[in-house]
């Protein structure tokens, strides 16, 4: 709209005011379509935080029309986020009518034990009619009283869609008058669902030509110009791709070669040209971060770097530009940090490296990098400042990660010796990290294994892994648990529920997994061995094979007994299948391991690693290895607290006093001691007379963190071996057996009799129940085994006087 006063023509709106309202309502438009569209939860969220948190309301345009929808926006998406709650207890209540509904259907027992068989006969198949009658009823009853709200939810969305839509285009209407901008620049739903279908178009040139077809109706839609180059960008991409694998050796090959040179510098120019005009239309930004504009400078930066002489200047300004747009987008900031060294900033690399590993983002691996950035600042000036970053960053990750400050080193070739130091290192970490996630996936099949044999009681979801685990404490309570069944007249129901089971093919399912799951290992499948490894647990299965089909002859005769169980499970356990297999595997793995000659090949297999504990949701390797220096304080869990002891009613060692025990117990330490500790300043011993120290540790309120057995263990406990290194790996002695504290969490009760010593070489080391060992340099672990089988002996001795009162 225009003025004239003394012939000079005035418009009230700049032409990038009104590109900017344009912008500001299409955005609305398109974010309208996708809460419809799409109806998913997580877009509901990401509208929701860009209207409250991403708006840049500097640049918004001030006005009544523009501010009204977008509080609607926020109305609506909050009414569809309490929707959500709202459905699902709808769906609740009506599986709890379900089941109400069945108790209609269930006779009257009254009758079954009165009157003669005739009358039963006729009462029972009249209630029977009549109970499913009441079934089908109110289940019907149920149904339409879901229905009924699912309908008064739809209403009321369709009313709440209505308001918007309508406010929507009362916005449109205000803002086109207002700003005067061409009405072509104005979105409409047809336009961003034909939009929105043409992204989800796998076909990358039909995609491509889609967009085309349309982009004179996006001037005013800037994240249109982003996808619309990122799709060229991909075409090119995938050319070139096809260009490093072509050999061009026949002509065939040389025409398919020029074709795809081709295809890579036509769509690259296209990705560029897009990129560009992107930018020119973001210029005066209206979202404080913009993950998009961000991505859009990384894409553009990759295709710089494809030309014979990449523009440096232009390069890095994008990299700023990416930088400044996605602050708190760790994952650009990685990208961010990494190109700046390739542009050579070190600088700009080294502060974005930092922030990550404050913010513990791919830490070790950032860690790494930023501290050979030091070293190298170090070598080539003394830099003071270096050194003391470098020294700031051990005490936040573990200095075994770290490229080594050459402290001690002469001063002749240094960076060759540091590289050297570096990889002996890594290799040794990377050893230990594949024996630890080796252990830890056992330990998660072994409770797949255990669960092949059901449980004859309920075992709560948040128990299973603590029931079907391996320790000798879950062994005797599965096994007590069986005897008492098996004792008892449920025996022939448990019976058939195990027959039922298959347990032969169920071992053979897990065993199978094991297998397919290491073979994602290229340190395993690539081995000369591999099949010889595989042939281990083979050999196991035929050995097996005539005694596991004799029980399930007994288990299909009804005639299988508790004796039949123990064997089972003692016998024929996850161990005794794959306990060579794993011992076997490690062993070449460290082989595999030291063979590497460069840092690229270590990398490679430490990642693989990653990977493979991502995809099996084990923890990551790093965990393992207890190299974090600070760990985030968990909050303190109080349920499922067991307190007390089933030896309190006398049910067990009724003829003993406990205290009595465990003085008598402390004493066979002290007079066992010897040469137990090798360095007092790593590892302690603490005593139950030892009073401040031992009572200070079992005061400590972070072993309450774990699911609750710090009270039953401070009743039994008599001793304390405690690890003051970073492994923190701590053993409590009880009258029962030792319980395992890993980094402040009690986790397993291992029974004296059940703990193995192994000796190899100059290793030796305490097998505490598979696959869990002790080891440790600062102990002498032949002492401790020492101590520990008179303990045994000594527990051995009350379990045999022992008579149940």
């Amino acid at each position: 709209m225009t003025s004239n006063v003394a012939g000079v023509s005035h418009e009230r709106h700049s032409h990038e005011e009104k590109r900017k309202a344009a912008y500001a309502l299409n955005m609305c438009t398109v974010s309208v379509s996708q809460i419809v569209d799409y109806n998913d939860s997580y877009i509901l969220e990401q509208e929701y935080d860009a209207i409250l948190n991403n708006l840049n309301l500097k640049e918004m345009p001030k006005d009544e029309a523009l501010l009204r929808i977008l509080s609607e926006l926020l109305n609506v998406i909050t009414f569809f986020r309490i929707q959500n709650i709202k459905k699902a207890q709808i769906e609740k209540r009506y599986q709890e009518q379900l089941k109400n509904a069945i108790w209609s259907a269930i006779p009257n027992f009254s009758v079954i034990i009165s009157g003669n068989p005739i009358a039963i006969a006729f009462s029972l198949a009249t209630q029977i009619g009549s109970g499913y009658m009441n079934y089908r009823r109110e289940k019907a009853n149920a149904g339409i009283a879901k229905e009924d709200a699912e309908i008064e939810l739809q209403i009321t969305a369709i009313e709440q869609f209505n308001a918007l839509k309508r406010e929507l285009f009362t916005t449109a209407w205000r803002l086109a008058d207002e700003y005067d901008f061409d009405d072509e620049w104005r979105l409409t739903e047809k336009q961003i669902e034909q939009y929105n279908n043409i992204l989800l178009d796998t076909n990358e040139y039909r995609k491509y030509a889609r967009l085309e077809a349309i982009s004179n109706r996006f001037v005013a839609y800037p994240p249109f110009w982003y996808f619309y180059g990122h799709t060229a960008n991909v075409i090119a991409e995938e050319a070139r791709k096809r260009l490093q694998q072509n050999k061009k050796n026949t002509g065939e090959e040389m025409q398919a070669y020029d074709k795809d040179s081709s295809i890579a510098k036509e769509y690259g120019e296209l990705a560029k040209n897009h990129y560009e005009h992107f930018y020119t239309l973001t210029q005066n930004h209206i979202l404080r971060e913009d993950q998009l504009a961000a991505s859009c400078a990384l894409e553009y930066v990759d295709l710089l770097w494809n030309e014979n002489q990449p523009d440096r200047e232009k390069i890095y300004g994008l990299l700023k530009l990416a930088e400044h747009l996605s602050p708190n987008s760790f994952d650009i900031i990685q990208l961010c940090a990494i190109s700046y060294l390739k542009v050579g900033k070190s600088d700009d690399a080294a502060r974005l490296l930092k922030i990550l590993v404050n913010e513990e983002y791919n830490t070790v691996a950032n860690a790494k990098i930023l501290s050979r950035l030091y070293v190298s600042k170090y070598l080539s000036g003394k830099d003071s400042a270096a050194f003391a970053h470098y020294n700031i960053l051990k005490t936040q990750v573990d200095p075994l990660y770290l490229y080594p400050m050459p402290e001690g080193l002469p001063d002749g070739n240094q960076d060759k010796l540091l590289e050297e130091k570096f990889m002996l290192t890594q290799k040794a970490i990377l050893k230990k990290a594949y024996r630890n996630t080796l252990d830890a996936y056992a330990k998660r099949m072994i409770i797949k294994f255990n669960s092949v044999i059901p449980a004859p009681e309920d075992v709560p979801p948040e128990r299973r892994d603590t029931y079907y685990g391996n320790t000798s404490a879950a062994n005797a309570h599965r096994e007590e648990a069986a005897k008492k069944i098996l004792d008892s007249k449920a025996k022939a129901e448990y019976i058939s529920r195990l027959k039922e089971r298959g347990f032969r093919i169920g071992f053979t399912d897990i065993l199978n997994e094991t297998v397919a799951g290491i073979e994602e290992l290229s340190c395993f499948r690539d081995l000369n061995e591999h099949d010889g490894l595989i042939r281990l647990i083979e050999r196991r299965l035929r050995l097996a094979r005539p005694e596991l089909t004799l029980f399930q002859t007994k288990l299909n005769e009804l005639n299988f007994s508790f004796e039949d169980y123990k064997k089972l499970v003692r016998n024929y356990s996850y161990p005794y299948f794959t306990e060579d297999f794993y011992g076997r595997l490690k062993t070449h793995i460290d082989d595999v391991i030291d063979a590497v000659s460069e840092y690229e090949s270590i990398d490679k297999l430490d990642r693989e690693l990653s990977e493979f504990c991502e995809r099996h949701t084990l923890p990551a390797p790093e965990q393992y290895l207890h190299m974090y220096k600070e760990t985030s304080q968990e909050p303190i869990v109080y349920s499922h607290i067991v307190s007390f002891d089933d030896e309190l009613l006398g049910e067990k060692r009724s003829n003993q006093n406990s205290e009595k025990m465990r003085k008598h117990m402390e004493k066979i330490i002290q007079d066992n001691m010897g040469e137990l500790i090798r360095n007092p300043d790593c590892v302690s011993i603490y005593l139950m007379d030892d009073g401040i120290a031992f009572n200070s540790y079992l005061g400590n309120d972070k072993l309450r963190i774990q699911n609750g057995y710090l009270y039953l263990v401070r009743q039994k406990a008599f001793a304390i071996l405690d690890d003051k290194t970073k492994k923190d790996f701590d053993l409590i002695f009880c009258t029962d057996g030792i319980a395992v504290v890993d980094k402040n969490n009690i986790r397993d009760t291992v029974y004296y009799n059940d703990i193995k010593y192994s000796a190899d070489g100059n290793t030796e080391e305490l097998k505490l129940g598979y696959p869990d060992v002790f080891t440790n340099k600062d102990v002498n672990i032949n002492t401790l085994n020492g101590i520990i089988i008179e303990l045994g002996k000594y527990v051995r001795s009350l379990d045999n006087q022992y008579v149940e009162v």
